[in-house]
């Protein structure tokens, strides 16, 4: 990913200030279930996006920070933290994991919502 684009969606990763969305009444894993249901659709299509889930309806047995999911893309793997809103802040853990991944070129992501995750994914996707 070009240094523009790497700059334009990890911004919050990187701990810049970034504009969120404003506070909604969405909840975060109807947000997830939105996203996981357009992965699963992108399946059925013969789009086949390998992906991981780490859904919120029970304890997590994933390593601790690890992001709500992982999708691999064309250009790698690429993981989604998703918050409700901007008074959601990545916890210690969740921070750490996306300074690691920042450090080593793995594109680490937190998002408000499905839509801003698809947008992501399609424009990762795309075949040079």
């Amino acid at each position: 990913m070009d240094p523009a684009d790497q700059e334009r969606y990890n911004q919050r990763a990187q701990g810049l200030e970034a504009v969120p969305p404003p506070k909604t009444d969405r909840l975060e894993r109807d947000q997830q279930k939105q996203f996981a249901n357009w992965l699963l659709l992108q399946r059925s299509k013969g789009r086949k996006l390998p992906f991981v889930w780490h859904a919120m309806h029970k304890p997590s047995t994933a390593s601790p920070g690890c992001p709500d999911f992982g999708v691999g893309t064309w250009q790698g793997w690429i993981w989604f933290e998703f918050k409700r809103d901007h008074s959601c802040p990545l916890s210690g853990e969740q921070a750490e994991f996306f300074k690691d991944c920042y450090d080593r070129g793995v594109d680490c992501y937190l998002v408000y919502s499905a839509d801003e995750a698809i947008k992501v994914v399609n424009e990762r996707d795309a075949l040079a």
